[in-house]
């Protein structure tokens, strides 16, 4: 997650347009409530005040108060990738109360703490969860949640295909947030060339959710097989 910031010179334009900041509304923020460092994170995400309210909506959408539960039934390899996964997506949301908390727990685990004597630590979480969400629902709510693009894609020509293909492979092991752009032009042909619909959603979310490695690993899997027949 720590190498997704790469991405954002492609995206930014020369000098940065800092008066994105004043588009937004002023933070409810209550005492004691620490909120989020819109100054650090926006230029992570070259000033795409857009990409930002989609990775913060899509944050809150897959952190509620269930999910911090679930931690609880983690072992501890699984709980450290849990937190480790959400220390990144906090950072590069300038979320920081989330990402100290995620670091200080991941640290514990790594120093032998047992993850069933983590409980205070997962409480305090799941409150800055909450606290987070007090926080950007009424940003989110003045942003208007921005339906995704609709990208309407061409059918490639084979050979453009194949470049497509690579070209989304390469982001997808950079980790790099274009993948997404990418993976939507291709999903016609991947279609044509028989990749189910229920892969295809799959993948999809995947990349949306920035869990790049599981669908790099199934589009380079995809790409072998597909390859055998022919040179058979």
């Amino acid at each position: 997650m720590e190498t997704l910031g790469r991405h954002v010179g492609a995206r930014a334009q020369s000098g940065a347009d800092t008066s994105l900041l004043a588009t937004l509304p002023a933070s409810p923020l209550k005492p004691g409530l620490v909120g989020l460092n819109l100054a650090a994170a926006l230029p992570r995400l070259g000033d795409d005040l857009t990409l930002f309210h989609r990775l913060l909506a899509r944050l809150l959408d897959t952190h509620d108060a269930a999910w911090v539960v679930g931690l609880s039934t983690l072992d501890s390899p699984a709980l450290q990738a849990a937190l480790h996964k959400l220390r990144g997506t906090a950072s590069m949301l300038g979320a920081e109360r989330v990402e100290q908390l995620a670091a200080q727990a991941e640290a514990q685990l790594r120093q032998g703490l047992p993850p069933a004597e983590l409980s205070p630590q997962l409480e305090a979480l799941r409150d800055a969860f909450c606290q987070l969400r007090q926080l950007a629902e009424p940003m989110l709510a003045q942003a208007g949640s921005p339906a995704e693009p609709t990208i309407v894609a061409d059918m490639p020509a084979p050979e453009q295909a194949a470049a497509r293909l690579a070209e989304l492979l390469m982001l997808l092991s950079q980790q790099d947030l274009g993948a997404a752009d990418a993976f939507d032009a291709l999903r016609p042909w991947l279609c044509a060339q028989g990749l189910p619909s229920a892969e295809l959603g799959r993948l999809q979310h995947r990349i949306a959710d920035l869990d790049f490695a599981p669908a790099h690993q199934f589009l380079t899997e995809w790409q072998a097989s597909n390859a055998s027949p022919r040179q058979a």
